[in-house]
């Protein structure tokens, strides 16, 4: 690599590095593309490199061996090298999965970014510590009898070369990339200031550390033409010291031409001493100094005494924005503006429950703190309880008491406006096929937020967070919010929230590499307890299409409860049918060496069920329940008859349990059993009703419909399906195969595929999610979109693709269509 960037300084290239059509570098390492010429190579082909050269070091020979150059530039285009493990056998699996990573054709299947690589070489670490030591901690401390036994030393140096060349490697490859693209940045906005984190000279001063960011920010956005950096992109890209060259930095990596840093010190009794640099980033030096003094118990005046003094500095091409008003934090009290901010800096530490502890003591010293009620409503929407009545008030009220605040937070507050109104809307007829207004005005006003904002990565988040909760409702595709949560995590990587929404919808959208990823950082930032979690869901997930070495081991040390979940969580991925099929059949393993393990965490039905997802439901009969096996019934994959035997049993005694049962009893024209149900399940909803709880008691009216269905009256039970309100379903359509087979069934294909849409993302771990995903493809087919179609055919196989007999039928029916539609 340092060849190669030498040779193209000193060769005439027009003012590039490389000119079209020539490639640099030594043939033994060089990326497909480098060989090829392209113009568009990037830092990806350093990792290339990267990965070339581990394996040389430990395989003792390059990927394509000594073929002549020409030779080599072939084989890097159009071979795959021989895996690693085959050519030496000891290579720690994850050591040889990242190598192999690394030599990815494709530049965007190899690690995007340098971080990526280290993050994999550390993980690689830790499974090779626990599988040696059976520990999750640190490394043990050399001397230790642990220690001792981590090898033969031979064997270590090489790892310790390999794990070397990688740091080394990987730092100068982002080095090289950043300064690449620091190199094209535009030039700093005059207009745009950020606030770095000011030092503070005493431990009882530290909440203002983060504090004075929240504070200056938010006074300074907005008066006259400046605009600021978010508090969050600040906080995450700023160095421990603020001086002039350190703010210049941040300045010019951000777009800001104007940087504020300082210190905060007691000065005497009951005082602090504000200290405060505004740099001038386009000339890299100091453009005004300001000390403010003043009581302890008002710092937020003092922010307000120092912004107020830098504005006059502030104005773009010497305009004076002296004149502007300061946006206020909204509260004159200290104790609730210090929990406020403390809470802020949990929030973004992703401690949900201290940041919620923090918000509501901000809230209880000043009950008129719009900002306070904001952070509690946050806390209901990100632990997905908004539909709470805490989460209507705490958002009513910070909706009713804001006065006044920066451009920024009101466009937050119109958000928050928009949301209240969608949770609190009273279900429309045909709620299941209603356009909702609201939904669209929710999406567009964040999107011109992140317009305005576009390095904010809290509205990137709120966006995000929209777009997964409400998306559905306005058509918007999974992979469309999963790359708002992208871009959120791209401006700021060291907040929690996003990275779980992410990881799921990777799962879900059959991205399985960045599921991974997304699961490694939530290992990292996420609580202690359950990072040993997200460590199996990564290595299980790089693992796939096999369970590999290190993977097993994690299957067999870590809490049942983990495993089982584990299980249910691939089956949002229908492309990880190999790697569920493979993971149920070691924990099948376990639970024979332990069946002890079996009841722990539901570990024992957890291995049926990830089976009978894909399709795998011959050989015996499984332990599922009731409502598995209808489901599997509905799917055809189990004989009705038994089924409806059993669901007969349970008239009298759990009628409760019957609710899956009831497209079997229409479907064997059960009009008893039915009649039987209808007032049985309204007994049901009236004593719901009378606990008063949230969901809408319905079960009658689905009773109803069904009925209806049973005695071929499917006009009725069309009507009465769509009459129910989506908030009985967990807000996706009331029984959606049905409800779309009647809608298809009266030649209304559009309302079909609306009903498959907004049910089809939250269906898809159901054992019969692969025949909504075949109605879906049909209706698709039929309405000319054949790039949908062919998404949900391709997903169908690659579901049941390994399925018993009974899923044969289907299969050859998305094999057909796939066909079609190529």
């Amino acid at each position: 690599m340092a060849k190669a960037m030498s040779t193209a300084r000193t060769t005439p290239a027009d003012g590039q590095l490389t000119r079209m059509g020539v490639s640099l570098g030594s043939p033994a390492y060089m990326a497909p593309e480098q060989g090829a010429g392209d113009p568009d190579t990037d830092h990806r082909a350093d990792l290339y490199a990267l990965g070339a050269m581990a394996y040389e070091l430990l395989a003792g020979q390059p990927p394509f061996g000594d073929r002549p150059a020409h030779a080599q530039l072939v084989a890097h285009l159009s071979e795959r090298p021989v895996p690693i493990a085959d050519r030496r056998a000891d290579v720690p699996e994850p050591l040889a999965r990242l190598v192999m990573w690394c030599l990815e054709k494709d530049p965007a299947d190899r690690p995007q970014q340098a971080s990526e690589v280290l993050e994999a070489l550390a993980d690689a670490s830790s499974v090779e510590r626990l599988r040696r030591t059976g520990q999750h901690g640190a490394r043990p401390p050399a001397g230790t009898a642990a220690g001792a036994a981590a090898g033969p030393r031979r064997r270590r140096g090489a790892y310790a070369a390999v794990g070397a060349l990688v740091v080394a490697a990987s730092v100068g490859g982002y080095w090289y990339s950043t300064r690449t693209t620091a190199g094209t940045a535009p030039g700093p906005d005059a207009s745009l200031v950020a606030v770095m984190p000011f030092a503070v000279r005493d431990a009882s001063l530290n909440v203002w550390r983060e504090g004075m960011v929240d504070i200056l920010s938010r006074s300074l956005d907005g008066a006259g033409t400046l605009r600021t950096v978010p508090p969050s992109t600040s906080i995450a890209q700023s160095p421990e010291r603020g001086d002039v060259a350190t703010a210049t930095a941040l300045g010019r990596s951000l777009g800001a031409g104007l940087v504020v840093f300082g210190e905060l010190s007691p000065s005497g009794k009951d005082s602090v001493q504000l200290r405060a640099a505004l740099v001038d980033v386009a000339r890299g030096a100091v453009r005004q100094d300001v000390n403010v003094r003043g009581e302890a118990s008002r710092v937020d005046a003092l922010a307000d005494s120092l912004a107020l003094r830098m504005l006059p500095s502030m104005g773009s091409g010497g305009a004076n924005v002296m004149a502007s008003t300061l946006s206020s934090m909204g509260t004159a009290s200290l104790p609730a503006l210090k929990a406020y901010l403390q809470g802020q800096q949990y929030y973004r530490r992703g401690l949900t429950d201290s940041s919620r502890l923090a918000y509501e003591a901000a809230v209880a010293a000043d009950s008129l703190f719009s900002l306070g009620w904001r952070g509690v409503a946050s806390i209901y929407i990100r632990t997905g309880r908004e539909s709470a009545p805490e989460a209507h008030a705490a958002l009513g009220r910070a909706i009713r008491l804001r006065r006044g605040g920066s451009p920024r937070d009101s466009m937050l507050l119109r958000g928050d406006s928009l949301r209240l109104a969608l949770v609190r809307r009273a279900p429309a007829a045909n709620d299941a096929l209603a356009d909702v207004p609201g939904v669209h005005a929710l999406l567009a006003t964040l999107r011109d937020a992140t317009g305005r904002y576009p390095s904010d990565a809290e509205l990137w988040l709120e966006l995000g967070d929209a777009g997964y909760h409400f998306g559905g409702l306005a058509g918007v595709a999974d992979s469309v919010v999963l790359r708002d949560f992208e871009r959120a995590i791209a401006l700021d990587s060291m907040v929690l929230v996003p990275y779980v929404h992410a990881y799921g919808l990777a799962l879900r959208t059959g991205r399985l590499r960045e599921a991974s990823r997304h699961a490694r950082r939530l290992a990292r930032l996420g609580p202690a307890n359950a990072a040993p979690y997200y460590v199996l869901q990564a290595t299980l997930l790089d693992s796939a299409p096999v369970v590999t070495r290190e993977a097993r081991a994690l299957l067999d040390t870590l809490p049942a409860r983990y495993v089982a979940f584990a299980l249910q969580e691939v089956r949002l991925a229908p492309e990880a049918t190999a790697l569920a099929l493979a993971m149920a059949a070691h924990v099948s393993s376990r639970l024979s060496r332990d069946p002890s393990a079996a009841d722990s965490g539901d570990l024992g039905r957890a291995v049926p069920l990830a089976r009978a997802h894909r399709g795998k439901v011959v050989g015996g009969a499984p332990p599922l329940t009731f409502g598995d096996r209808a489901q599997l019934t509905v799917a055809g994959l189990l004989p009705a008859e038994r089924v409806l035997v059993e669901a007969r049993a349970l008239l009298a005694r759990q009628p409760a349990d019957l609710l899956p049962a009831m497209a079997l009893f229409a479907g064997a024209r059960d009009t008893i059993s039915l009649k039987a149900l209808v007032p049985a399940f309204d007994r049901l909803d009236a004593a719901a009703r009378a606990q008063e709880t949230t969901r809408p008691a319905v079960s009658g009216v689905i009773a109803r419909a069904y009925l209806a269905l049973a005695r071929a009256d499917s006009t009725a039970a069309l009507r009465g399906l769509l009459a129910l309100p989506m908030s009985a379903c967990g807000g996706i359509p009331c029984a959606p195969l049905t409800t779309s087979r009647l809608l298809v069934r009266a030649g209304r294909d559009a309302d079909a595929a609306r009903v498959l849409d907004r049910a089809l993302p939250s269906a898809l771990a159901q054992l019969s999610a692969p025949l909504l995903m075949q109605e879906r493809a049909a209706v698709a087919e039929r309405l000319g979109d054949t790039a949908t179609a062919r998404l949900w055919y391709a997903r169908i196989l690659a579901q049941w693709g390994q399925g018993d007999q009974p899923t044969q039928a289907a299969l050859d029916a998305a094999r057909s269509g796939a066909a079609r539609v190529r």
